[in-house]
């Protein structure tokens, strides 16, 4: 076959070019060396009518001769061949027991020769025997030189016969050792490797590895012609020179039974980088690769392949940008990463995670990032170990600059749902989650979660613990690096938090959308959402560092308040801004403010009511619902009982006095006078809330509230008499009565003083209650309108009416207050037995979380 009958220019060959290049293009653009070489007579390249012609080889008698008598006697194939293997062992450090190298004018002559044969096919016949139906087959289009036709085999070479690809790989490994050898690479660059790598040697990949060093300077066609042939190499670890020299004993030692090819020495090489056997020559040049490979998909040929069809279903637009050049950002990957659970393809899937976990385990292995942060990261980082920099820019994420917050923020928002991203904590918790976690997802957070909701088990192990509570605070600063959340409140966050549209794309909007779903629960109607917002307010609850708007807007106070604190127990901070709450900066107050109304609407997110009191709840409160303030006033009703422990008293007795000081703090209160708060106490000075202006407000103008309204106010007021407090903001009016007449032989247990006070004041021997005192206990008799003509005598009756029954039984389950509404119905329907009943006995009421902005 004449492979001259093959007329088709390649892509991106211009004929006319060509038809210069063929003058321009001698070797001796890059040395005298070269120049020399083209009057060398040893090759033997015939015509292809002589009898010689399939003996295209080294004259024994040439420049090589002397290497031919060492090297290859006796003859084995040909000259060629076996100068041509000795050259790739000596390029590999591989060098025979006396140290022998081939010689220089053996190397030129050869290089010479095949220079010439990659121009021009029809020299050799070897290639014509191997490749020849291939070419007929697949390249028959093709315009044959110089070098075109062996640029279609290369980008055909998966679906060449084995002899043929045999006999391109064998081009294409000589191609990637000396530049000359890829004509159309040559054609490109010979200008630019002249002007600036005059002085670097041809061989050993050395010009490729000059031209891209300096690829800011270089032509487009040469940059484009560099990264067409890194991408043909990048699949076979043999093409790759440094690489191949770098590598080859740790590939003895642990890939010697892989088969090349196909990136499989690479993979196998990969898997055992981390090896403490692995030398380190080979380390640093293996993660040189893994490097350059982040910068553009097209480098990775696994994924390439695997993902073709999902890349063009879900990065089409993506793709339609690509160039003959390497990404500048690496936007093809980085869709895939984002888009990691819509892929469809399992093996993408595979090598899509395989290349998230590189870049969790060393920073260098997303190239947009290493990039991004390159100043940041010598300025804030330079001692840190490149697996702990991601770590180290997030500590210093208010210092590093913009554009590495935002490749940092992108590479968190890629990493936040899978536990295999999570190196550290991987690392530290791998007993952790053999023991509570096993068979769980390891993406789609589920590890995750499993993790935290363990974080207070003893048989956490310090290290894992901190892995894990430095990660939750991480993924607080914004709902896009919860996995769960961000996934299922999608729809949520777009509907309910227009704040949400404020945030940066690329920076963390500091929690204000996780505290706007927070604020929004009840008109959340998925449960997925529900609960992993609910989840996520649990753990906030019990630490203060995940609540990022509390944390920004109170960090002044704590410093300034809070600096005697050894430790981060968060409960003792939170009660000391608490207990300075008047020295408060407003901005730490409103907060302060928005967690404790948060806090009073479910005792699961009182940490300190549930650490006291687990065991009471258990007993006494067990079929009460945690949610709407319920379980906290059985609590309240409990607290004679003899079973009640001495913590749990003194949480509960905490819990009511700030409820008393603040109408917002009691969840049914709240719920049920906003309005009355807006039309009958509006005139409250706001700076005063926090001294219970406003119940003692509702109080003076009981009989103008609203029925709910009037019912919550009712009940707080007895809940404060039966559970008095001296200096109470609410129950002050009364104090000098308490002390005048109720205070002989009242014995506090654990400080607190159940019933004793309420009924002395109640009692029909205290007639001149003071104006202010008599309002509260008339109030606190009412429930929507005036029972009987002695209401004090009503309070006391039912007070003691409870006492009776909780002296017989000892306990007030759903059965218990039951028989409390059957038997006192007609007799105490507005007192407290009633109230009691609605809220034990009958079912949650829903309740809406108001927060009213200014004043209140």
């Amino acid at each position: 076959m004449d492979f001259r009958s093959c007329v088709r220019t390649p892509q991106r060959t211009n004929v006319a070019v060509l038809l210069i290049m063929v003058v321009l293009f001698q070797p001796t653009l890059i040395s005298s060396q070269i120049k020399n070489s083209s009057e060398s007579k040893s090759a033997k390249a015939v015509p292809p009518g002589d009898p010689s012609a399939d003996a295209f080889d080294l004259d024994p008698k040439g420049n090589c001769s002397e290497d031919i008598q060492i090297f290859c006697t006796p003859k084995k194939g040909s000259y060629l061949d076996c100068i041509t293997l000795e050259l790739q062992n000596e390029q590999a450090g591989v060098l025979p027991p006396d140290g022998r190298e081939v010689a220089d004018d053996c190397k030129l002559e050869i290089r010479t020769l095949k220079i010439a044969s990659y121009k021009d096919l029809t020299l050799d016949k070897k290639i014509e025997a191997a490749c020849g139906k291939d070419i007929q087959k697949t390249c028959s289009e093709y315009f044959l030189g110089p070098g075109g036709v062996l640029a279609c085999l290369r980008e055909h070479k998966d679906t060449l016969s084995e002899k043929c690809q045999m006999e391109v790989f064998r081009a294409e490994a000589d191609a990637a050792s000396d530049f000359q050898m890829d004509p159309l690479l040559y054609e490109k660059c010979s200008l630019d490797a002249r002007a600036f790598c005059a002085d670097v040697s041809p061989t050993g990949g050395r010009i490729q590895a000059c031209l891209r060093a300096r690829a800011t300077k270089i032509t487009y066609a040469c940059r484009a012609e560099l990264f067409r042939q890194e991408q043909e190499n990048a699949g076979d670890f043999r093409l790759n020179v440094e690489l191949q020299k770098a590598c080859e004993n740790d590939k003895e030692k642990f890939c010697a039974n892989v088969r090349p090819g196909n990136a499989r020495i690479k993979d196998c090489l990969e898997s055992a980088r981390l090896d403490p056997e692995f030398s380190r020559t080979c380390k640093d040049e293996f993660d040189k690769m893994l490097a350059r490979r982040s910068e553009d998909f097209r480098l990775d040929p696994i994924l390439k392949a695997s993902c073709q069809n999902d890349i063009n279903q879900v990065c089409g637009s993506e793709l339609e940008e690509l160039t003959d050049l390497p990404e500048e950002v690496p936007r093809v990957l980085h869709c895939l990463q984002d888009f990691q659970d819509e892929l469809k393809d399992p093996l993408c899937k595979k090598e899509v995670h395989k290349a998230l976990i590189r870049a969790a385990e060393d920073y260098r292995f997303d190239a947009w990032f290493a990039k991004s942060c390159e100043e940041s990261k010598e300025k804030f980082c330079k001692e840190v170990d490149n697996s702990k920099v991601l770590q180290c820019l997030q500590s210093s994420r208010q210092e590093i600059d913009e554009q590495c917050r935002t490749a940092l923020f992108d590479m968190e928002w890629r990493l936040s749902g899978d536990i295999d991203y999570k190196i550290a904590m991987k690392n530290a918790c791998g007993l952790e989650i053999g023991k509570f976690c096993q068979g769980l997802r390891h993406d789609r957070g589920d590890i995750i979660e499993c993790l935290q909701q363990r974080i207070e088990d003893p048989e956490m192990r310090e290290d894992c613990q901190k892995e894990v509570i430095a990660d939750e605070v991480e993924s607080a600063k914004d709902y896009r690096l919860n996995y769960r959340i961000y996934n299922d409140c999608f729809d949520y966050v777009q509907k309910l938090c227009p704040v949400s549209s404020v945030c940066k794309k690329s920076e963390p909007c500091k929690g204000i959308v996780l505290e706007c779903l927070q604020t929004n629960m009840d008109q959340i109607k998925s449960d997925e959402c529900l609960k992993d917002v609910f989840s996520f307010t649990v753990k906030e609850a019990k630490n203060l560092e995940l609540n990022a708007p509390l944390q920004q807007a109170c960090q002044r106070d704590i410093k300034k308040y809070c600096f005697m604190l050894e430790t981060k127990d968060h409960r003792k901070t939170l009660r000391c801004l608490r207990s300075h709450r008047n020295k408060l900066t407003k901005e730490c107050k409103d907060e302060e403010l928005r967690f404790s109304m948060m806090e009073a609407s479910d005792i699961r997110l009182t940490p300190s009511l549930m650490n006291a009191c687990g065991a009471e709840l258990s007993q006494f409160c067990k079929s009460v619902s945690p949610a709407n303030g319920e379980a906290f006033k059985c609590l309240q009703m409990h607290l004679e009982n003899v079973e009640m422990g001495t913590l749990c008293k003194i949480e509960v007795d905490l819990q009511e006095a700030r409820q008393a000081s603040d109408y917002r703090l009691d969840v049914r209160v709240r719920k049920e006078c906003q309005e009355d708060v807006n039309t009958l106490c509006s005139a409250v000075d706001p700076n005063e809330e926090g001294h219970a202006p406003v119940l003692k407000c509702f109080v003076s103008k009981f009989h103008k509230l609203s029925g709910g309204c009037q019912t919550e106010v009712a009940y707080a007021a007895r809940m404060a008499l039966w559970q008095y407090q001296f200096g109470s903001n609410l129950t002050d009016v009364c104090d000098e009565v308490v002390k005048k007449f109720c205070d002989k032989d009242v014995k506090p247990i654990a400080n607190v003083v159940i019933g004793a006070y309420g009924q002395c004041l109640t009692s029909p021997n205290l007639r001149n209650l003071n104006p202010g005192c008599k309002a509260l206990v008339q109030a606190a008799t009412k429930e929507g309108s005036y029972v009987g003509e002695r209401p004090e005598a009503d309070l006391a009756a039912a007070i003691a009416k409870l006492k009776e029954y909780k002296a017989n039984t000892g306990d007030l389950s759903q059965s218990g207050m039951a028989l409390i509404w059957m038997t006192t119905f007609v007799a105490f329907s507005a007192f407290l037995a009633v109230a009691l009943w609605r809220r034990y006995a009958g079912p949650p009421r829903a309740y809406t979380l108001v927060v009213k902005g200014g004043d209140v």
